[in-house]
């Protein structure tokens, strides 16, 4: 029970309370809603952030959502051991649209045809090969890459590059 003094009026405004309960309400679920985003990896690593893709023998590992102008690590590893060189094309979609920064190992070779570009690893003796691309978007939106093992297969990566 409120006490005033005598004299004092004390008004509702029902109308203003409603309205300031529905103000808050939206707030704390627009709270919840990013600390829950970014547990799961929206605003980077989070268990939605990253994904692994199976072309033939090889296992490509890259960030579905990624930051423009800031490098991305796409790795490719072979599952079985390959005696000779490793050639690798990305898609020409990833090349007019990023910068690459570098690879690791450097590539022994790189060849630029209509399809993209195709890098040419040395082979590794005795054990599976492990290839980092690291890429720098340069705009953003929704894309799809596409990459291709030489004799191995074609894959197609999803990505979403922000702001």
């Amino acid at each position: 029970m409120l006490k005033t003094t005598p004299g004092t009026r004390v008004e509702s405004a029902p109308d203003f309370d409603r309205h300031w309960y529905r103000a808050q309400t939206l707030l704390q679920f627009l709270l919840a809603a990013t600390v829950l985003a970014g547990l799961a990896g929206i605003f980077g690593g989070g268990w939605l952030s990253s994904t692994t893709i199976h072309v033939g023998t090889l296992e490509v590992t890259y960030d579905r959502l990624a930051r423009r102008t800031v490098p991305i690590r796409i790795t490719v590893r072979t599952t079985k051991t390959s005696d000779g060189p490793l050639r690798l094309t990305i898609g020409r979609d990833l090349i007019e649209k990023s910068s690459l920064v570098r690879t690791i190992p450097t590539a022994v070779a790189t060849t630029d045809s209509v399809a993209g570009t195709e890098f040419t690893f040395a082979g590794t003796s005795g054990g599976p090969a492990e290839v980092v691309l690291s890429v720098q978007p340069d705009s953003f939106g929704l894309f799809r890459w596409s990459f291709k093992g030489a004799g191995i297969g074609e894959a197609s990566l999803f990505q979403i590059i922000y702001p």
